[in-house]
């Protein structure tokens, strides 16, 4: 039997989550070696495979991680949804070095892993709808620092979590139902990714990485004993979906039709 290099690549794959998982557990790591070796250093793999990947996967995933993870966080924060211990001797708005790196290598993480394996396609380096795109993140963030600076309580919404993945929700929706072939990609690798998302959840919880100490969660689910908000594993199922659909929708929407 021949052995496909993709074939190779999940087998490294898996082989690097499985010994993460135990060094993890052996050795407690923080939060941000979890991210280091959960996130990081698989997609630092997948990007020496698929150097093509690499740039066009930045350029997307540094505005979208850093500008929606400040100003989410800064609103998750006022409702002390949780608490991140950090390694690091500042945070910016409340918000700690180790969130902004774990958003920003879990999308980089989850569209890489659909590139390699789902998207042969040559593509331009920087789309006319990623343009739009990072121009609608520059409009949040200034939207953002004028309600900080003007009134900041608008940025006081009760329940925001939920309702937030709602939206995101919705947005998904929309996408697959203009995109439906879009679902057929997502499903081939929708298994490794979804086991990468629970397991670094489950052991970022029993680590005490970050602790949970609000009270606007819509619910706890047990699971092995952890305790979790019911918006932490909604959260762990369709990260990867809108990470993958917002690169997609906003990277190239012709090759969507033709796919």
């Amino acid at each position: 039997m021949i052995i496909t290099s993709k074939k190779i690549d999940i087998l490294v794959l898996v082989f690097l989550l499985l010994s993460t998982t135990f060094l993890s557990l052996a050795l407690k790591f923080n939060f941000l070696l979890n991210s280091v070796f959960f996130l990081i250093t698989p997609s630092i793999y997948l990007s020496l495979r698929s150097k093509n990947i690499v740039l066009r996967n930045l350029i997307f995933t540094i505005p979208f991680a850093v500008v929606t993870g400040i100003v989410g966080d800064y609103i998750l924060l006022w409702e002390k949804a949780w608490y991140v211990p950090t390694v690091f001797s500042f945070r910016i708005l409340g918000v700690t070095m180790e969130e902004l790196i774990w958003s920003t290598a879990s999308i980089y993480f989850c569209i890489a892993v659909y590139e390699h394996f789902q998207d042969n396609v040559k593509h331009k380096m920087v789309d006319k709808h990623l343009k739009t795109f990072n121009l609608m993140l520059g409009f949040l963030a200034l939207i953002f620092v004028v309600s900080l600076i003007l009134n900041p309580r608008i940025l006081h919404i009760s329940f925001f979590y939920f309702k937030a993945e709602l939206i995101l929700i919705l947005f998904c929706l929309y996408i697959l139902l203009r995109y439906p072939r879009l679902l057929f990609h997502l499903t081939k690798v929708s298994l490794y990714i979804l086991i990468v998302s629970l397991i670094f959840l489950l052991v970022g919880v029993k680590l005490g990485n970050w602790i949970y100490t609000g009270t606007q969660f819509i619910g706890w689910a047990k699971i092995f004993d952890l305790v979790i908000p019911y918006e932490e594993v909604i959260l762990a199922f369709i990260f990867w979906i809108f990470s993958v659909e917002f690169f997609e929708y906003f990277d190239d929407r012709v090759h969507l039709l033709k796919s």
